[in-house]
């Protein structure tokens, strides 16, 4: 019988290191990777910026985009990483149909840190290029007091949860990770 598709999900607040993480891990596995950002720069850079609701409506695109890119994979039997800072209400219920519709195994990844050093990250991306495109989107003020948490809770889906603390990244043990991201796609 052949194994059932893995789908792992990498998700935290902003500034926690999720891309940088599901890069990793997308590269050292050969497992593709369909990150939030790099679709809705996309997006952005060929529909232009409006106003911040239009981001909104944008990142909401972006998820759904997401979702019917993992889709097309995981119905072949091939498995993938979503990453970005998913929310409970309105992304879970997306994915959680999508496991169902593909008949997947899920694992979760969740990125937290420091409030302190997620607040600083988070101020340093407004004065860098770093997200460029996306720059004009967000403020600390409007992320100040969930940033301050550090860590998100995981969304309700089902499967394994692996927290990472990203406080320090030389400190982050890859090994690890990379262990347990294996361990999953080879059950």
């Amino acid at each position: 019988m052949r194994q059932r598709p893995k789908l792992i999900v990498v998700t935290g607040l902003p500034a926690t290191g999720k891309t940088w993480l599901s890069s990793e891990i997308s590269k050292a596995l050969e497992v593709p990777l369909f990150t939030k950002d790099q679709i809705k720069i996309k997006l952005l850079e060929n529909l232009g910026k409006k106003d911040r609701d239009w981001d909104r409506q944008i990142g909401i695109a972006a998820v759904r985009l997401q979702v019917t890119l993992a889709e097309n994979l995981l119905a072949r039997k091939r498995s993938v990483i979503l990453e970005s800072n998913f929310k409970e209400e309105f992304d879970a219920p997306q994915i959680r149909e999508l496991l169902e519709r593909t008949v997947s195994d899920c694992m979760q990844i969740i990125c937290g840190a420091n409030g302190d050093v997620l607040i600083e990250r988070f101020r340093r991306r407004e004065t860098t290029e770093e997200r460029s495109p996306l720059q004009f989107a967000t403020n600390v003020d409007e992320w100040k007091a969930r940033l301050k948490k550090g860590f998100d809770e995981p969304l309700r889906l089902p499967g394994k949860i692996v927290s990472v603390d990203t406080t320090d990244f030389s400190k982050v043990n890859m090994l690890s990770i990379l262990d347990a991201v294996g361990e999953f796609l080879s059950s």
